[in-house]
């Protein structure tokens, strides 16, 4: 059940450090769930409220990426609950995501997959909402994401903590996706966890010296439980209004990770598009 099954050395990587570093490898296969179902509510729920996702890549090399933190933390203040973040290290495409020597490594190499569905950045900071509007400049950051905010709502995401047993750190979730208007096309789920209150340094242009050694991390992504999967492969059954998707599954935290800290993000997509997220706490 556990995705981050091995570590290697990514020596060509970390130019910058006297030693390895290390990224968890990525498993081919996603999270197998524990329960799996689709059904037809006969009374098709109303449209929510469109969630924007935002990914934002960053990095701790990189002296204007606190630009970017700043813009997303306004962005939440100023409309609450409208804005799903993620903060995306990646030194396997980013030099500047490089950890410095002795501080904890952010990356993983979920950056390179969902690359795979949008263009690579020509550099970061670079934030994107629900990969349509991207742009290396933070002060667009928010007009991109209330451009989204406008869309009507195509399907309904919901997801809920089932269980946390701490003794051996595994959470029990489950995701619901409903479709809200009639979609002719094949649909994709993704889950995402993250942590924040992750500290280290930070290089930034504003800071005296050029550094904050105790810099706060926020939505860090840590791992993807689930990228890109089809919910209906070959639009069957089709996604009409009412049609409803509900899988529930178990995860093992590792241990560095603190349960308080982390969240789980889902989100209904199509092969590009996100349609609609959620975010919740998991504890």
């Amino acid at each position: 059940m556990k995705r981050l099954s091995a570590l290697f050395a990514l020596t060509s990587f970390f130019l910058f450090s006297c030693e390895e570093e290390q990224l968890p490898i990525l498993t081919e296969e996603p999270l197998p769930p524990l329960y799996d179902t689709t059904y037809v509510n006969t009374t098709p729920s109303a449209g929510q409220d469109k969630i924007v996702l935002f990914e934002e890549f960053t990095g701790v090399r990189c002296p204007t990426c606190p630009n970017g933190h700043i813009a997303i933390k306004n962005m939440q203040s100023n409309f609450p609950g409208r804005i799903v973040a993620i903060g995306i290290h990646d030194s396997s495409e980013f030099n500047l995501a490089t950890p410095f020597l002795g501080e904890e490594n952010f990356n993983t190499l979920w950056g390179r997959s969902i690359f795979t569905v949008i263009t690579k950045p020509n550099g970061i900071p670079y934030g994107i909402a629900d990969r349509l509007n991207g742009s290396n400049t933070t002060s667009q950051w928010e007009a991109n994401a209330t451009q989204q905010m406008g869309q009507t709502t195509l399907a309904n995401a919901e997801a809920k903590i089932l269980n946390y047993d701490p003794a051996i750190r595994e959470i029990r979730f489950e995701v619901k996706f409903e479709i809200t208007s009639d979609i002719n096309l094949p649909l994709f789920f993704s889950t995402v966890i993250t942590e924040d209150s992750l500290i280290g340094k930070q290089e930034y242009t504003s800071a005296p010296g050029g550094f904050v050694e105790d810099y706060v991390h926020f939505h860090v992504l840590r791992d993807m439980p689930h990228f890109k999967v089809n919910l209906n492969p070959q639009n069957e059954p089709a996604a009409t209004k009412g049609r409803v998707f509900l899988r529930q599954y178990a995860y093992i935290l590792p241990e560095n990770w603190k349960a308080e800290n982390c969240r789980l993000i889902a989100y209904i997509h199509k092969d590009v598009e996100i349609l609609q997220a959620v975010e919740i706490h998991i504890q």
